[in-house]
């Protein structure tokens, strides 16, 4: 029975064991792969169709080119180059692509046709097919799709931009970027960048779209941001037309209800005419266009021509307006017109440069009799399109409520020619903007406009917060201001392409890093003088009142220059700003850091109790400046270096305090600072300190030095003021720096009571005592350190060196006493320093040097005799 159960197993044991999933390695096993695959120079070709089965693992080992010239299909659980980067992996397949459930690709992929997976697929990489793209459920792409019609399933997502003709979402499918779509986009889904799409400008697009809707540049490339809606369209043009010129008819694409500025969105429009031909009637144009209406005959004066607009893309609302009045489209011709010279550019608030003329239109049929009638003016704003200044005559206000839009009666008159001249300086308008010059007799039959002219600021005007002593990274506001000849601001200045130009003049040239100042929203980095140029604004500043206030902050210390700038305002040239000078820029606080400092055993091991000692490693302390982000400052180097170090350290510039066991404060010799570095950041040593514990009657057994330096915070300050602070803003901190490294022990020197004849040297026996961490006085055998000398005992004697293992090698190398002439006892001391004194007289007065009883002639026996001894 069993035999014939093994036999029955054993087709399903050979059967698993031919499909198991195989692993390729690329390019090596090339030949391996289920297709006719060969490799050559980085790449390796296909031809035909590639099938991998379920599970199978594809990984390579060099950056690779795989071109499949057919279908590429691949079970469940496919990896491929999973633990690689997608760009080392190019995969480009001419016929279509069919993944199955959860597998894994780290390539970027081109597929001539469709691309059509099942669920939780994830791709790290680009996508693009020429075909159709169905992405299946629970599905993830990191990276960039580029496809025909994408189909993304529920709860997909796409972490890049998708470009597609036809775009659908479905239910909780996400794409974290942008979406351009030139056909339909249908969403129930979510877009977190922008969608440019047909649906983008006048409908609802469906979904979630966090960023910008738009229907502009055929729906390739980003909506622009900066571009404005556009609220109607305007067709501007005169009551009044005449068959001896052609009439001028502006057409504008308004942002607001009034018309106060105009829209930068490109826009298409039709225009066409009952009446006369049109120089231009299918219009493109981005804020307003002009084009002229010339009739050469009418059936009787006054016969209108009618204006229609059609096809306007965006599709918004048309008007018509004749000056500042809405009208109804209709120009009424008759024979007779006004010519104005030419104008050029002016400057606000200054009156007209030139003499103006302005005279009957040429032609037999356009004279007229204007001998003696008053000349009239009036201005009509282009752009932006509303007038909100005076214009003066003569240095006069004009009595029209304040528009210049107004006809208003002049002193000039017409002469028997039909000519009339506005001599220079006579007008004068205190606004900016694009305008033209309207004229017409008093009675108002003969009517003429000049050519479009630009009204310019006289200046800009740069101004700051700034105060005396400015912090890096802190905010303060700059103000650019368009100001008139008069010094007054021009309300309806507009900024056409705002740059900036940032010079570093300190650090100067070669030294340090290029600081950023930001403005608004916007950073720049300012640059060497003998390079710097002027620097876009990626969005443009926008005026209101004739001024810009940007919130802004310089990240580095020392000095700039800025100075702002209209590249070509209008079209007329630049306009250029004052110079101004910021700074100097300071920090705004110090982080300080500190090395790993150590205390200096004296003595190998260890240090005794009262014995000075100083540092194995000296304390280090870095000063790394910061901004008010709390940023690294790199600059603080050369003159903006204004660490000042102390030197010869005064009592309490550095206090030291005491983290041991020990009872008693250290004495401290506090040393000195010096400065050992100021590039890249200034680094402060402290030299020649040194620390004693006191030491008194009172015993210790060992314990580990632990001192704690604190370093007030009135010498880690800067001329500035700038200081140590763990924040901004805040208050000055002292600075604290703790060492360890030396191991204290509480010691005594000893002398031992000794005797012998006076006729030879007396050997006197001494040690180096310590008490241990039982609390018993032993030998300090560590010690190889004390020195001793005969010349510091109370009697004359012989003997100096230093001890060894706490005491001399022998006695003959130690203290020998001297022969005396007389016998006795007769006490000897032995002066020692303060750490090896000891309170032998229990008093608790005072720590006294190690005393001994030294007996000379006691009888020494005969030396022949070994022992003796009495007996009864």
């Amino acid at each position: 029975m069993r035999a014939m159960q093994l036999l029955l197993l054993l087709p399903f044991f050979l059967f698993s064991a031919f499909l198991q999933a195989a692993t390729y390695s690329l390019p090596a096993q090339t030949s391996s792969l289920p297709g006719n695959c060969s490799y050559a120079s980085g790449q390796i070709s296909c031809s035909g169709n590639l099938v991998f089965r379920n599970n199978e693992v594809v990984n390579i080992t060099q950056a690779l080119t795989i071109v499949i010239s057919g279908d590429l299909s691949f079970g469940n659980n496919f990896r491929v180059n999973t633990s690689g980067s997608a760009s080392n992996l190019q995969i480009r397949i001419s016929g279509n692509v069919n993944p199955r459930n959860g597998a894994i690709i780290r390539a970027n992929l081109t597929v001539g046709g469709s691309f059509n997976s099942a669920n939780n697929l994830d791709i790290r990489g680009n996508l693009t097919t020429g075909g159709n793209l169905n992405l299946g459920n629970n599905s993830v792409v990191t990276g960039n799709i580029t496809t025909n019609s994408a189909n993304i399933s529920n709860n997909a997502i796409i972490n890049g931009n998708l470009v597609a003709t036809n775009v659908s979402l479905s239910n909780n499918s996400r794409v974290n970027g942008n979406v351009n779509a030139t056909g339909a986009f249908n969403s129930s889904g979510t877009v977190t960048g922008y969608v440019n799409a047909p649906c983008g400008k006048n409908q609802a697009c469906g979904g979630a779209i966090a960023g910008l809707q738009c229907d502009e540049n055929n729906n390739v490339g980003p909506c622009t941001g900066g571009t404005t809606p556009i609220s109607h369209y305007r067709i501007l043009h005169n009551a009044q037309g005449y068959l001896c010129a052609a009439s001028s008819v502006t057409i504008q694409a308004c942002s607001t209800n009034t018309c106060s500025s105009l829209s930068t969105t490109p826009a298409t429009l039709n225009l066409s005419t009952n009446l006369g031909t049109l120089s231009d009637s299918s219009l493109s144009f981005t804020g307003s266009t002009t084009i002229t209406l010339k009739v050469d005959s009418i059936s009787t004066e006054g016969q209108q021509a009618t204006l229609s607009a059609s096809g306007a893309s965006p599709n918004a609302p048309v008007s018509c307006w004749s000056g500042a009045q809405a009208s109804s489209c209709k120009i009424a011709f008759n024979t007779v017109g006004l010519t104005v010279s030419s104008v050029p550019n002016q400057i606000a608030q200054q009156g007209f440069s030139t003499a103006i003329n302005v005279g009957l239109a040429s032609g037999g049929t356009c004279e007229t009799n204007l001998d003696g009638q008053n000349l009239e003016v009036a201005l009509q704003c282009v752009n932006p399109g509303s007038c909100r200044q005076d214009m003066f005559l003569q240095g006069n206000p004009l009595s029209s409520a304040g528009s210049p839009s107004n006809y208003v009666t002049t002193t000039l008159e017409f002469n028997s020619a039909g000519q009339a001249t506005i001599p220079a300086g006579f007008l004068r308008y205190d606004d900016a903007g694009q305008v033209r010059l309207l004229v017409r007799n008093e009675n108002g039959e003969s009517l003429g406009q000049s050519n479009l002219f630009v009204v310019r600021p006289a200046q800009l005007q740069l101004q700051s917060t700034l105060g005396a002593s400015p912090v890096a990274g802190a905010p303060f506001d700059l103000t650019v201001q368009a100001l008139g000849a008069l010094g007054n601001a021009t309300p309806n200045y507009q900024s056409s392409n705002a740059q900036v130009r940032l010079v570093k003049t300190n650090p100067v040239a070669g030294r340090g890093i290029q600081g950023t100042l930001t403005l608004g929203n916007q950073t720049n980095v300012t640059q060497d003088s003998g390079s710097a140029s002027y620097q876009n604004f990626s969005t443009q500043p926008v005026f209101s009142s004739g001024q810009v206030q940007l919130n802004s902050r310089y990240s580095e210390v020392g000095n700039l220059e800025i100075a702002f700038r209209d590249a070509d305002y209008l079209q007329s040239g630049a306009l250029t700003s004052n110079t101004l000078a910021l700074g100097r820029f300071r920090p705004a606080y110090f982080d300080i850091t500190h090395n790993s400092p150590t205390l200096a055993n004296q003595c190998s091991v260890f240090t005794y109790v009262g014995q000075p000692f100083g540092f194995a490693t000296p304390v280090e302390i870095t000063f790394r400046p910061l901004n008010a982000q709390g940023q690294q400052i790199q600059n603080y180097i050369d003159s903006l270096n204004r660490l000042a170090f102390p030197g010869t350290l005064q009592a309490d510039d550095i206090v030291f305090g005491d983290l041991s066991s020990y009872p008693q404060m250290p004495d401290v010799a506090e040393g000195t600072l010096s400065q050992i570095q100021t590039e890249p950041l200034p680094i402060w040593s402290l030299q020649g300190s040194t620390v004693t514990y006191n030491k008194t009657n009172v015993v210790a057994t060992p314990f580990d030095a632990l001192v704690r330096l604190t370093f007030d915070d009135l010498i880690l300050k800067d001329s500035d003021g700038v200081c140590y602070q763990t924040s901004y803003p805040g208050a000055c901190q002292d600075f604290s720096v703790d060492m360890g490294g030396a191991r204290m022990r509480y010691a005594r020197a000893m002398l031992q009571d000794t005797y012998g004849p006076e006729t030879a040297p007396l050997p006197l026996p001494m040690e180096i005592q310590y008490l241990n961490t039982g609390g018993e006085w032993v030998r300090n055998t560590d010690d190889n350190c004390t020195p001793y000398n005969a010349t510091n005992l109370s009697l004359s004697a012989t003997g100096s060196g230093t001890v060894t293992s706490g005491k001399p090698l022998s006695q003959n190398l130690g203290f020998m006493l001297n022969p005396t002439p007389s016998q006795g006892q007769v006490p000897v001391t032995w002066t020692v320093p303060q750490y090896l004194r000891f309170d032998w007289d229990t008093s608790n007065a005072s720590l006294e040097n190690p005393q001994a009883t030294v007996s000379f002639g006691l009888y020494r026996g005969n030396d022949r005799i070994i022992n003796w001894r009495e007996v009864q």
